[in-house]
């Protein structure tokens, strides 16, 4: 029967190995396109990552290695003794108590005598693997029946080629080359003798389990990482706190995991021993605290009584701050404050969950998401503060659980923060599309499709700021003959015809970059720049001809010609743009006087000359009289 010390040797960690069972539970156990599209998809993709995490935790669980040569090691199945630290061989047989728990260990030697190994095959190399806990230094002297010792030793810094994933160091008899007798360990200052962690297997068993172990750690990091840089690009983009806290929770369980399972000793390999283990203990804690951080910033908003998020918040802080002394005692009842931990992480997922409740049931909606992400880390966490889950997933147990809970809920947050902002950015340019077609309806003459008097006032503002003074400007202004006549005998559809007609004309006829706009009724202009004197003549006269050899069919048999006249007004100075319209306008009306059909070109402001009209086309045509200028 074990007694009550040997009972108490197979207590886990409890927090100090990091969201590891609650101090005093078993440790030590047998090994066993728009936005609807968007959303689809995202939803999707949020349905692909729950099944796939659902089904790989089901396939660790069911294709987990089988160790049946493996066996858990109990403090009750070794005999103790303390020497000083300057001791360097293992006491005699007789020096070993086997009743009573060790004392006084914490600042001398500690040597553990393993009688018998368990083994069912003799013949096979033991592989015996201890639990990386707070040490100086350890030994371990494999004892062959022929009498022969091979002895490896680990030290804070230098764990050599002993180190394994999660958090394990493992020794083999395989120097031996012969039956095992029986196994010395020596510990020296040894934190506490409740947290060490032992078991024997074969070594082949073991290189299974190594690598499994390894592969599980990799793909949960990997998920980590991808979430944790996912939700600082949403923090960073979004300026969003709650993403910040979200971040921050998944950067750190992501650096614990690293430190936990001893990967980081592949790149920094002085952190091996008590070091990594005070820091997995101290960042195990503070992500609990950071967790509760992201959970009372998201429901900021929502009517959670004030008190109750203030409890959360508070309880969250001390167990952050719980985690400095955890991780710089050395000795002391470790063992009783982690229990205290353990208590208030439990109390803490009570809170949080209670904050959830409130908001989600007064109407919040990020609650909802919230709830859905952190449902499952909160019963991993909470779980594992209660039951022994040490032997689950190749020895990797709760630490393995959470890393899986932790890239659940962060990669859960994170494809649903990206629906609500995708839902958000698609109303934004849904709003921003309304907002253009509103802008260019209130600029463009619904009958052409070519500018309106807005669009053309602007344009001509806009040119002339930016190159008054230095590019000839020059306005033309364009009036249809005799259109009344064509309304009054072939009715108002008809002269609609003839105006999109001669917009089109007026469209493809004007180079890239020269404003065409209609002013109303069956006046047009275009606006000119870099065209002056006879340049500028020949491009009015290939205007006024283009519209004269366009076919109106909607007339009849088209024979019927449409001429237009054309005022042109140059100005190579400072000429405000309301003047240069008047001389346009000038020269319109000179031209309609002249017999139509033609072009007119005022004088250039600050010139002698006149205004000089160009030779027109015979026109028997009636004059019209001149309706007066738009005011611009």
């Amino acid at each position: 029967m074990k007694s009550p010390w040997g009972r108490a040797f197979h207590r886990g960690h409890g927090i100090l190995d990091g969201f590891g069972p609650r101090a005093g539970a078993p440790a030590l156990d047998d090994a066993a396109p728009d936005g609807c599209a968007i959303r689809w998809r995202l939803r999707a993709m949020l349905s692909l990552v729950a099944g796939g995490t659902i089904v790989m935790l089901a396939l660790l669980v069911v294709l987990r290695p089988q160790v049946a040569h493996a066996r858990t090691l109990h403090l009750s199945d070794f005999c103790y003794a303390v020497t000083a630290l300057s001791t360097d061989d293992p006491p005699g047989p007789d020096a070993y108590d086997c009743a009573g728990p060790p004392e006084e260990y914490n600042t001398r030697s500690l040597w553990l005598r393993l009688k018998r190994t368990g083994a069912e095959d003799a013949d096979a190399e033991a592989v015996l693997i201890i639990g990386n806990t707070r040490f100086e230094r350890m030994e371990v002297r494999f004892v062959g029946v022929t009498g022969k010792v091979a002895r490896y030793a680990v030290a804070v810094g230098d764990f050599s080629e002993h180190w394994r994933p999660g958090s394990k160091i493992a020794f083999s008899d395989h120097a031996l080359n012969a039956p095992l007798e029986s196994i010395v360990l020596r510990v020296d200052r040894l934190s506490d003798v409740q947290f060490l962690r032992m078991n024997i297997t074969h070594d082949d068993e073991a290189a299974l389990q190594f690598a499994a172990l390894a592969a599980t750690i990799g793909a949960g990091l990997t998920l980590l990482l991808i979430g944790a840089l996912y939700n600082a690009g949403l923090a960073v983009a979004m300026r969003s706190g709650s993403a910040a806290w979200q971040g921050a929770w998944a950067a750190c369980v992501l650096v614990w995991g690293l430190i936990w399972s001893q990967m980081i000793l592949a790149f920094v390999p002085g952190l091996a021993g008590r070091t990594s283990a005070q820091i997995a203990t101290f960042l195990a804690c503070l992500a609990i605290f950071l967790a509760t951080a992201s959970v009372v910033s998201a429901i900021r908003e929502a009517r959670v009584p004030r008190a109750l998020r203030r409890i959360t918040a508070g309880t969250g802080a001390l167990i952050g701050l719980s985690g400095i002394p955890l991780a710089l005692m050395r000795t002391g009842p470790l063992h009783l404050l982690a229990n205290i931990v353990g208590i208030l992480v439990l109390g803490v997922l009570v809170l949080c969950a209670a904050c959830i409740v409130v908001a989600w049931r007064r109407g919040h909606a990020p609650a909802i998401s919230l709830g859905r992400a952190w449902a499952v880390p909160m019963l991993a966490l909470g779980s594992v503060q209660v039951f022994d889950t040490q032997g689950m997933f190749w020895g990797g147990g709760s630490q393995v659980i959470v890393l899986y809970a932790a890239a659940w809920q962060t990669l859960w947050l994170a494809i649903s923060t990206t629906a609500k902002y995708a839902h958000l950015r698609n109303e934004r340019d849904r709003a921003r599309s309304a907002e253009a077609i509103a802008y260019r309806m209130a600029r463009q003459d619904a009958l052409t499709g070519l500018g309106n008097r807005l669009h053309f006032i602007e344009a001509a503002e806009a040119m002339f700021g930016a190159g008054a003074g230095v590019s000839p400007v020059a306005l033309l202004l364009i009036d249809v003959d005799r259109f009344k006549a064509i309304n009054d005998g072939f009715g108002h559809d008809v002269g609609d015809e003839v105006l999109r007609c001669i917009a089109d004309t007026l469209r493809r006829t004007s180079p890239a970059g020269f404003p065409v706009a209609r002013m109303g009724g069956e006046e047009f202009v275009i606006l000119t720049h870099g065209l002056a004197g006879g340049p500028l003549a020949a491009f009015a006269e290939r205007v006024r001809a283009a519209v004269a050899e366009c076919r109106h069919d909607v007339l009849g048999d088209g024979s019927r010609r449409i001429t237009v006249s054309i005022g042109v007004a140059e100005t190579r100075g400072q000429t405000a743009y309301d003047t240069l319209y008047r001389m346009a306008d000038q020269a319109l009306y000179a031209a309609k006087e002249a017999g139509r059909n033609r072009v007119n070109i005022a004088a250039v402001p600050n010139s002698p000359a006149m205004a000089r009209p160009l030779a027109p086309e015979p026109d028997t045509a009636r004059p019209a009289s001149r309706v007066g200028a738009p005011t611009p």
